[in-house]
């Protein structure tokens, strides 16, 4: 389905993958805007996970499907 490539495109693997070609792409042709824009990137991955992994640790809430560590939503 449609909203499966949220999957793929939205993992932690894919983003950071990204950064890092931007950082990378930056480098390399020597545009600071790009470099600058991939070091951006994977410091708010880093926030972000950060911040969900202490979220799910603190509420420690099931998951629908019964598996542990649910993000509280609402």
């Amino acid at each position: 389905q449609v909203s499966d490539a949220g999957n793929v495109y939205g993992n932690g693997v894919t983003l950071g993958a990204v950064a890092l070609a931007l950082y990378a792409g930056g480098a390399r042709f020597g545009d600071a805007n790009t470099r600058e824009a991939g070091i951006e990137a994977a410091r708010s991955l880093l926030v972000a996970y950060t911040g969900v992994a202490g979220l799910k640790l603190a509420f420690h809430r099931t998951r629908p499907d019964g598996g542990s560590y649910s993000f509280p939503s609402g």
